[in-house]
C-alpha cells in the first residue's frame, strides 16, 4: 500500500515488501549506478508477475492498483531510503554531512 503514516507502516504487505526488498539491498547497492533504475524496474516487474499489488488510495476511498513506473518509484525510494537510514543521512543532508557526523 503506497502513503505515508504507521497504519500502513505496519501493514503486513508493506512489511513483507520491505523484507523482500532488503534481501535484494546488497545487489542494488553493488549495480552500477547507471543500473540501478533498470534493476529497480526488472524487480518491480517480477514482483508485480508474482502475484503482488501496489495499491495507492484515492480520494473516494478506494485502493486502485498504481502503474508499473509508479512500482518502479516506489522501489527505488525503499533503496534509498535503507541506503540513508545505514548512512545517516537526514532528511535535508547531504551524504558527505552524514559521514562528517559519524566522524
Amino acid at each position: 500500500l503506497l502513503g505515508r503514516g504507521r497504519g500502513l507502516q505496519f501493514h503486513p504487505g508493506n512489511v513483507n515488501f520491505r523484507r523482500v526488498l532488503d534481501g535484494y539491498q546488497d545487489e542494488y547497492e553493488r549495480a552500477p549506478r547507471s543500473q540501478r533504475r533498470h534493476y529497480a524496474s526488472k524487480l518491480a516487474e517480477q514482483m508485480i508477475a508474482s502475484g503482488i499489488r501496489f495499491l495507492k488510495h484515492t480520494d473516494d476511498d478506494q485502493w486502485l492498483v498504481v502503474t508499473p513506473t509508479e512500482a518502479k518509484q516506489t522501489v527505488l525510494q525503499r533503496f534509498r531510503s535503507v541506503r540513508k537510514k545505514r548512512d545517516g543521512v537526514r532528511h535535508g543532508q547531504t551524504a558527505e554531512e552524514g559521514c562528517a557526523k559519524r566522524g
